[in-house]
């Protein structure tokens, strides 16, 4: 009696080892020779293995392709709300163009962040602090021989003022040191 096992879809032509003969194809002289039944039978096992093997690699590919779409979308959905969650700028209005226009409107000349500014952006013990503690000196030509006191400097009546390079990088630390407060 000649035993064989079934199979779902196309899985029994595919999953049919190469070795074995078929009902319907000729026996040729020598094939008997080297297949034996149980070599057809392992070759059929590996077979099966392979693709069984094969099928669990790619459904963990997808496994944890979801995860990782889950982790990241999670993720950008948490960093979207905490970060929407900051309230919108108020705008001030501006200061003007000119000393005059900036003094009309209430602003006051910060001579550390080289501008006009609201009262409620001005942070004059920081700006005090910073020229206090570096002693700058102000010109009003490139060569520094026209030397501006610093009373007449903080009245901001100038388009343009020559100092040292300390003055730049001081001017940064005291403007981020201002936005941390």
């Amino acid at each position: 009696m000649e035993q064989s096992n079934g199979f779902l879809a196309d899985y029994d032509e595919q999953l049919t080892p190469p070795s074995s003969p078929r009902q319907d194809s000729p026996k040729l002289d020598g094939d008997d020779v080297f297949a034996s039944p149980t070599t057809d039978y392992e070759s059929f096992e590996e077979q099966y293995d392979r693709r069984s093997t094969q099928r669990w690699q790619y459904r963990a590919i997808g496994a944890g392709l979801a995860i990782l779409f889950l982790i990241f979308g999670t993720g950008s959905i948490i960093s979207t709300t905490y970060f929407s969650a900051y309230p919108a700028s108020t705008s001030m209005g501006e200061c003007g163009r000119t000393p005059e226009q900036a003094r009309q409107n209430g602003c006051i000349f910060d001579l550390m962040m080289s501008g006009w500014t609201h009262p409620p952006c001005y942070d004059q013990e920081l700006s005090d602090q910073f020229l206090r503690e570096n002693n700058f000196a102000f010109f009003r030509d490139r060569e520094g021989t026209q030397q501006v006191t610093e009373a007449e400097a903080r009245l901001g009546n100038y388009k343009f003022i020559y100092t040292n390079g300390t003055f730049h990088y001081q001017h940064y630390t005291a403007s981020n040191r201002d936005e941390a407060a």
